[in-house]
């Protein structure tokens, strides 16, 4: 057995090892005692995970998991967790520094033995890595110690040099005589003992090449500052080694690191009225902007639903500024299988779904057979309308309006007719259907008269249109029995009503007939009435028991998604010649029950024979997953054909119960308001006209179109700083230890490029001009866990975050050091922070 190298090794393996021991007795105990065995570990998933205002850091919630031995879900991770408990502890008793490769191999055997039959069976501890990792983190978080802690190594990767030495495995170190080299930041960032440092502040450089070069120059003996680097996304020792600088030490640390077409329909909600808006976006925000300037940005007090990937919902989120600009160029039109067809500038960033991650890609790179991420359900919307006001709506009509009393009820009167409708009318279920109805059968005439055409076998229809009109407007249609068509045609020979219903917006022809404002916020059953009507107007139901809705509209198509998905339908739209069909699926998966019962008056029986898979929101099967699969499928788990490509999220939802996890963004998909279509198509078509924006800064992304995320685009080093500040979502449990939440960002910011604000520019027009680049993808990519903080909300943040989503450029640091060396090292940096030019 070695012995260990010196005191501080050996004090930190006997806390672990006593730690340990401690934690897992009490396993022991209830086995002594005959109890079930059982392990409480707090739940290490997505949705666990908040942010601590007060501490400034990630952490994990309160949430936790059973593992029981006893219970045969359960029972795999409680071996596994128990094993790899007793690897570490046997490794800290023995001295030695095992590696998390190490530990996967050491606890990698297979277990034989035979069932209550008598049949030899055969179990292995673990298959992936990634099972073995899963293990170590549930003792991390079980025994509250950190691997580190535990004296499990990992590669080194972060640097430090400057003015401080320490003590590591018994040696002295000075920080300032490393060479042309520097110190490489060990594994086990708490067994570095402290000296002496003659350091002023901590600066964190994210590139190597940057560090190398303001090594070279000796900027941190100019500077009396320590120079660190993590390469790029810091490791954990990195993080630990500095937060101890700030914590222990008082140091400052600093950490020097396009758009949819007019016509695509956008869900918006206004903060003053609260009311919700789905329209193409040019029509809603045209008038707020000047006419005639090509680019413009405006603020609105508005939100928009945007994809949370902390919590994995779509949330309200408050809109930065709205972006308009003019171009005359090429659109990607992207086909899907099972939300339609979306346009955007080619620059645009969507969310899609490559070898089991969410990546950050621009449309011009989206391919047919790429999967892109669609909402399965956005925020419910209001319920503030339950009554009409006619006589608000019609006030501002051109024509005589008349205003009269009838049995002691109100009644608005247009022009020279004598039949009137009432002021305002009760928003009930009839009157929702009726508009919904005609919004799918009717037509206008003469521009005065309104009517609806029924087959002759909607005899219900037509007695039900009568007496609404009758009892609830206030008039007598006139019924045209035409044989030699075999329907019948309801005529409304009120100019009133014609009036009433063109204000509402309910007037159109078949390809530009739209879903009115009013139902978008009225009460949950005026909602199911109108998609009712609309279902009872052009719908039907096919042999398997779906909904089917047909129309010809491409806005009243996008607008009945968004509005099925806030009332938690997850609808599929394919495109049949000039028809969009809409397809509500008769499984509670797809639709809850009490929805589907309303609008067909039958009740769900998804049971029914020959109902086939539904193929249109599954999630492609990468390796690891496939391997996951095998695995439940030789346990006897699960069914599984290994031919299988793809998988319905709620079949994971039962691999992530039986498994105890799911690997790669599989449980973002699962646990979050997230789904699939495959891109079937893609085009390029020119265009000439206005595009916009959204700026979403918490969550980065937005909801439109019939569902789909877009994204907006940031730059990576903001990342970085986050990372450092309050710590990483997937290991929150870590933050307590590894997050800085003092951290401050010096730089490159974009005020840094532009000015403004009586701020100096430290770029000439011809240095931008040299300089900036457009964000690439794989900045856009690695920075997509950025917007969405809530730590970067401060008036600050959200300028600079506004001026980049308006730009679309950034400045690499090496930009700086190629404007000069001595700039970056004798100007940039000491002046930002001698004037306090950073931010929190």
């Amino acid at each position: 057995m070695p012995e260990p190298v010196d005191k501080v090794d050996l004090e930190a393996r006997k806390r672990a090892a006593r730690i340990i021991h401690e934690k897992f007795m009490k396993v022991l105990n209830d086995v002594l005692e005959s109890k079930p065995p059982v392990l409480e570990i707090p739940k290490r998933t997505l949705s666990n995970v908040r942010f601590d205002p007060e501490k400034g850091i990630l952490v994990m919630g309160e949430e936790k998991i059973r593992r029981e031995f006893l219970n045969m879900g359960e029972s795999r991770k409680f071996m596994q967790t128990l094993l790899m408990a007793s690897i570490i502890y046997q490794a800290l008793v023995e001295n030695e520094y095992p590696t998390i490769r190490d530990l996967y191999y050491r606890g990698k055997h297979t277990i034989v033995y035979r069932d209550l039959k008598g049949r030899k069976r055969e179990e292995n501890t673990w298959d992936e890595q990634a099972e073995s990792d899963a293990a170590i983190r549930d003792v991390e978080v079980y025994t509250g110690l950190l691997r580190e802690d535990m004296l499990i190594l990992s590669k080194e990767k972060g640097k430090v040099v400057g003015r401080m030495t320490i003590r590591s495995g018994g040696d002295v170190i000075d920080l300032s005589r490393m060479g042309h080299g520097a110190y490489a930041i060990e594994s086990t960032p708490d067994l570095i003992e402290f000296l002496d440092v003659d350091a002023e502040f901590v600066l964190v450089v994210e590139k190597d090449a940057v560090f190398q070069q303001l090594h070279r120059i000796k900027f941190w003996d100019k500077y009396r500052a320590l120079l660190v680097t993590g390469a790029g996304q810091p490791d954990r020792a990195t993080r630990r080694f500095v937060r101890r600088l700030n914590e222990e030490l008082g140091l400052p640390v600093y950490i020097l690191t396009d758009s949819i077409p007019e016509d695509e329909v956008v869900v918006v909600r206004d903060l003053a009225t609260g009311l919700v808006h789905v329209a193409p976006i040019g029509e809603l925000f045209e008038a707020n902007f000047t006419p005639g300037v090509p680019r413009e940005r405006i603020e609105l007090p508005i939100e928009v639903p945007s994809w949370n990937p902390v919590t994995g919902r779509v949330e309200w989120t408050p809109v930065g500024y709205i972006y308009r600009h003019y171009v005359e160029t090429e659109l990607v039109e992207i086909e899907t299988k099972g939300r339609g067809t979306l346009r955007v500038t080619k620059g645009h960033s969507l969310f899609a779904f490559r070898d089991g991650r969410i990546q950050v890609v621009q449309a011009k790179d989206i391919q047919p057979g790429d999967y892109i991420l669609v909402a399965d359900k956005i925020p419910e919307f209001p319920e503030i309308y339950d009554r009409i006001s006619f006589k608000s709506i019609l006030l501002d009509v051109e024509k005589n309006i008349k205003v009269k009393s009838e049995n002691g009820k109100e009644i608005i009167v247009v022009g020279a007719g004598k039949v009137g409708i009432p002021a305002e009318l009760f928003l009930d279920e009839d009157i929702a259907w009726l508009m919904g109805l005609y919004t799918a059968e009717g037509s206008t005439a003469y521009d005065r008269y309104l009517t609806i055409s029924l087959g002759k076998h909607e005899e219900d229809k037509l007695e039900r249109i009568i007496k609404i009109l009758i009892d609830k407007l206030n008039v007598k249609p006139y019924i045209f029995d035409r044989e030699d068509k075999q329907e019948y045609r309801i005529w409304i020979s009120s100019s009133t009503i014609y009036e009433a219903f063109k204000r509402l917006g309910l007037l159109g022809n078949s390809r530009s007939k739209k879903i009115p404002e009013i139902i978008f916020n009225a009460p949950f059953k005026v909602k199911l009435a109108y998609i009712k009507g609309l279902i009872d107007g052009d719908g039907s139901l096919d042999k398997y028991g779906n909904i089917i809705y047909a129309t010809r509209s491409q806005v009243l198509m996008k607008q009945l998604v968004i509005l099925l998905l806030s009332l938690g339908v997850n609808p599929s739209v394919t495109l049949n010649k000039e028809d969009y069909i809409i397809r509500i699926g008769k499984t509670p998966a797809k639709t809850p029950p009490e929805i589907y019962q309303y609008i067909t008056g039958k009740r769900q029986n998804v049971r029914v024979k020959g109902l086939p898979t539904d193929p249109t929101f599954s999630i492609p099967i990468n390796n690891k997953m496939k391997k996951l699969l095998i695995k439940l499928m030789n346990d006897g788990k699960i069914s599984y054909k290994p031919t299988q490509k793809r998988i319905s999220k709620q079949k994971l939802r039962r691999v992530r119960q039986l498994a105890g996890y799911l690997p790669d963004d599989y449980e973002i998909i699962t646990e979050g308001d997230l789904a699939l279509v495959r891109v079937k198509e893609v085009r390029r078509v020119k265009y000439k006209g206005y595009v916009y924006d959204f700026a979403v800064p918490g969550t980065n992304s937005f909801v439109a179109n019939d569902g789909l995320v877009y994204h907006n685009s940031d730059p990576y080093g903001w990342y970085i700083y986050s990372v450092f500040k309050v710590g990483s979502i997937q290991l929150s449990y870590e933050s307590e230890r590894l997050a800085t939440p003092r951290a401050r960002f010096l730089g490159v910011s974009m005020s840094d490029i532009f000015g403004g604000r009586g701020k100096r520019a430290y770029l000439s027009e011809r240095e931008r001009r040299n300089f900036i680049i457009r964000a690439k993808d794989l900045d856009i990519r690695r920075a997509r866990e950025l917007m969405r903080y809530s730590w970067f909300r401060s008036p600050g943040w959200r300028r600079e975050l506004r001026l980049f989503l308006q730009k679309k450029a950034k400045l690499e640091i090496e930009a700086l050091a190629s404007k000069g060396l001595r700039f970056l090292a004798d100007v940039y940096i000491p002046e930002k922070i001698e004037t306090g030019d950073w931010l929190d």
